[in-house]
């Protein structure tokens, strides 16, 4: 039988969000930044989350599915989780 992993949401000031640890995951829509946090985490990744957002890789995702990038440059956390 497996076991659910523990899912928490929090609300975020996006003036912290690069002192943020552990993993952050972001919904994406779209190939490029759309959402106040979306530019925010592409901002302080000099570009990383725009770059994956438009690569062929993020396209073949199924809804759902997501893009990891592990230890993002300019933010604290491990992961930078990006969902379609």
């Amino acid at each position: 039988m497996s076991h659910p992993v523990e899912v928490q949401f929090q609300g975020v000031n996006l003036d912290q969000i690069a002192q943020l640890t552990g993993k952050i995951s972001l919904i994406c829509d779209g190939d490029k930044p759309a959402t106040a946090a979306a530019r925010a985490l592409n901002r302080l990744t000099k570009g990383a989350v725009a770059r994956a957002m438009a690569s062929a890789a993020m396209a073949e995702l199924a809804v759902g599915d997501s893009l990891v990038l592990a230890y993002p440059v300019g933010l604290e956390a491990e992961a930078l989780h990006l969902v379609r």
